[in-house]
């Protein structure tokens, strides 16, 4: 008789400390992973170093026609890869990399262990840092046709972060990604793979995700990268000591203080950045 009298109080016991127990898991666990262009460097890249190359890098980037090859020999000197941004990105659609700015890619897995669902209604970014960018050497590959490429897109450069876009050829390109879409976790839902990518025209700036969320318990905020960690997203700078870029069948152009012989110079003029050779 006690047994029975008691149930329900002890089943709406038992429930409440289950919800409570649930609420106390991490809503959901961002986890950030970078593509591995060994196995595969797209045209349409950009690879930068902190570095000019010198004379003997030249004769040996002279000699390679892919971006495979070229990310091999630079990789080792501290290479960094930056991806022809979208046609609809911000500032302008005009073309060329001097208009459209570049791209740096990740990946984003949202998994969440929770019993009950949540909704990820909005992924802000937030701008930490800019500076100048840093890079004096910049090696091109222009892209083959654009690429439809899914995943969201942050607008990183100027005053105020934008995004995230919809970069994926189709209807919605360009289109904010929130509040017209959400992202549901828990509850046994899959997890949510996304390719994540930051815009920048002219500045390299470190940034984050601020992911605003609800649950059973109401509206709340999550930091991504988790503490003080940093996305950083890189731009080509203006002026590089050097630019090198290579149209499939052709020679191997290049300005600034470049050994002219390993490459065929075209002036600052034409290419936008000073000449001190």
């Amino acid at each position: 008789m006690f047994d029975r009298a008691t149930s329900d109080s002890r089943a709406r016991s038992d429930k409440s400390a289950e919800k409570n127990v649930d609420l106390e898991k991490p809503p959901f666990v961002a986890t950030v992973t970078f593509p591995d262009y060994d196995q595969n460097t797209p045209f349409g890249s950009a690879i930068l170093t902190d570095r000019p190359l010198a004379a003997k890098e030249q004769e040996q980037l002279k000699k390679v026609t892919t971006p495979d090859a070229a990310w091999s020999l630079l990789k080792p000197l501290g290479g960094r890869i930056l991806l022809a941004a979208p046609y609809f990105g911000p500032p302008s659609d005009s073309g060329g990399l001097d208009k459209r700015g570049m791209i740096q890619n990740f990946y984003l897995n949202l998994n969440s262990d929770r019993n009950s669902g949540l909704t990820i209604n909005d992924l802000k970014a937030v701008v930490d840092e800019c500076y100048t960018p840093s890079a004096k050497a910049v090696v091109v590959f222009p892209l083959q046709g654009e690429e439809a490429r899914k995943g969201l897109l942050w607008d990183i450069g100027g005053g105020q972060p934008r995004g995230p876009y919809i970069p994926e050829l189709g209807e919605e390109q360009g289109n904010l990604y929130f509040p017209q879409h959400a992202i549901d976790l828990g509850n046994g839902q899959a997890n949510m793979a996304l390719l994540a990518q930051s815009f920048n025209f002219s500045r390299t700036c470190e940034w984050h995700i601020k992911a605003s969320y609800t649950d059973t318990s109401g509206a709340h905020t999550k930091r991504i990268p988790d503490g003080r960690k940093k996305f950083t997203s890189e731009a080509v700078p203006p002026n590089p000591d050097q630019f090198f870029i290579h149209y499939p069948g052709m020679k191997w152009m290049c300005g600034g203080q470049v050994v002219r012989s390993n490459c065929e110079f075209k002036s600052s003029q034409e290419w936008g950045f000073r000449d001190e050779t």
